[in-house]
């Protein structure tokens, strides 16, 4: 019997069993089939039991060792602190919840874990062989399946918002990772932008992503460079014959406790110029990453994408390296100040033969509708003369009447392109009345209100979040438990995580 084979024994059992009310351990019987005990977890276990429970141990750390690689299993139990060797040592039940944790760690799955070895290249691999070897690695998971179209950007248990929960974050990512041949690129980016990137991806990380002609390719994260709130992504295309453009996407708004930078984020949201204070520090890395050859090729443009705070860091990148973009698009974000509009229209302007494509999604239901766009001045891509170079798609909420909190919460949280219903029917805004929508000021005073509010309390409400920081660090002095988890290597600290 072959590794894989036997992990998928122990993935089946423990599928069987995991909601079971008799809750029974995994045993071997004595042909060594992966066998369910026959009896509660809660008994009072003998000498015999403990070796029983050893025998299974044995087996099963051979089979992940062959079957996920000594690297590979490391990860999972620093992720998910589990000490293998303590647990076996001590004759423990092997219990089905444990490899539903395993089997849902494997599945991030990191450029490291695919190569034979530390010289072989994926760039020179085609993708159908990085597909295969993918598949090599992918191992069925323990547990109810998740519709990728009803999981968003937040958790979907409500502990979740409070404590962080790794083992649902992953579980979330690779039900979002899944259909990816029955989506668009247009879409996948959109659900890139809204939910993946609030998983927390990992550096080397694989993602599969829709390319050329219907067919699966991937994407590596080449790197994560994070701010005070910012955090983006750099993804490379891997595979010698991809499609795939290099792009870099930038994180929304955290609005989940237990989500890194939530605090930062919100602040980035109420300055007088939306984003700046994640931006500033982060671009010294990101100007470094567009001169970094191994991400993208001299001569080669690269693709950038935000949703919501994402949106408006989009923004600052494109205004700072827009000779080096392709394509630029925009979900639900709020606008940047008028100043750096109006001089990226002057700079590409004065660039007749620029070919830059700049694409803003919105969702809109009249003056009711998402408050993320009615903020900010103006929108990165208004007073461009050359309106082909701009395109303006509103997104109109057919199917449900917006009036509450919870119903506008809801209008930005939904992705437009990757969903499986007809809840918005789009729009695309005539050129000629262009910069009307991309300016808030020109939208009438009951948009511009918005703007007009934040820049009143905006300053008050920075004030209350920065005693909130001032407050966790305290905390963490004096007992050495983190409140607030960041993205900051150097202000990494001790979280208080689900088990």
């Amino acid at each position: 019997m072959t590794a894989i084979s036997k992990f998928s024994d122990f993935v089946r059992i423990s599928e069987q069993v995991l909601n079971s009310p008799q809750k029974q351990r995994l045993v071997l019987d004595s042909t060594g089939k992966v066998v369910t005990s026959g009896t509660s977890r809660y008994f009072r276990p003998d000498s015999q039991a403990i070796e029983e429970n050893r025998r299974v141990w044995s087996s099963f750390l051979n089979c992940l060792r062959t079957t996920l690689g000594d690297q590979k299993l490391q990860r999972i139990a620093e992720r998910y602190q589990i000490n293998f060797h303590e647990i076996q040592r001590k004759g423990d039940p092997l219990l089905p919840e444990l490899v539903e944790k395993i089997s849902i760690g494997a599945t991030r799955t990191l450029s490291t874990d695919l190569k034979a070895n530390k010289f072989q290249r994926l760039k020179r691999l085609t993708t159908e062989q990085i597909n295969n070897l993918f598949a090599q690695k992918t191992c069925p998971i323990v547990g109810d399946p998740m519709n990728p179209y009803y999981v968003y950007g937040g958790p979907t248990q409500k502990r979740a918002w409070l404590i962080h929960n790794p083992l649902l974050m992953d579980k979330e990512l690779h039900f979002l990772s899944t259909q990816i041949d029955k989506i668009s690129f247009s879409a996948w980016r959109e659900r890139l932008c809204k939910t993946m990137i609030n998983k927390e991806l990992m550096e080397k990380q694989i993602l599969p992503a829709p390319g050329a002609n219907g067919r699966v390719e991937y994407y590596k994260v080449y790197r994560k460079i994070s701010g005070d709130g910012l955090v983006a992504y750099a993804l490379k295309p891997v595979g010698s014959d991809s499609t795939l453009p290099p792009l870099v996407v930038f994180r929304p708004t955290q609005v989940a406790l237990s989500y890194e930078d939530m605090i930062d984020s919100l602040m980035n949201d109420l300055q007088l110029r939306i984003g700046e204070m994640g931006y500033a520090p982060a671009k010294p890395k990101l100007d470094a990453l567009m001169k970094d050859p191994h991400f993208c090729r001299p001569g080669k443009k690269v693709a950038v994408a935000g949703y919501s705070l994402g949106g408006t860091h989009a923004q600052w990148f494109t205004y700072d390296h827009w000779k080096r973009i392709s394509k630029a698009c925009f979900y639900n974000a709020p606008s940047v100040h008028e100043e750096m509009a109006e001089d990226f229209a002057r700079q590409v302007n004065a660039s007749p033969l620029t070919k830059l494509k700049i694409r803003i999604k919105r969702v809109v239901a009249g003056v009711q509708g998402d408050w993320a766009h009615f903020l900010g001045g103006k929108h990165l891509g208004w007073g461009l003369k050359r309106k082909n170079l701009v395109k303006l798609t509103e997104y109109n909420c057919v199917s449900r009447t917006i009036s509450s909190l919870f119903d506008r919460i809801w209008l930005h949280t939904r992705r437009v392109v990757d969903n499986d219903n007809n809840h918005f029917s789009p729009t695309v805004v005539d050129p000629k009345v262009l910069d009307e929508h991309l300016d808030n000021e020109s939208r009438g005073p009951a948009i511009y209100w918005y703007e007009k509010m934040r820049r009143v309390w905006g300053g008050t409400l920075l004030l209350v979040l920065s005693g909130l920081k001032v407050f966790a660090r305290c905390v963490y002095k004096c007992t050495g438990i983190s409140l607030i988890r960041s993205s900051q290597p150097f202000k990494s600290s001790v979280s208080v995580t689900s088990q």
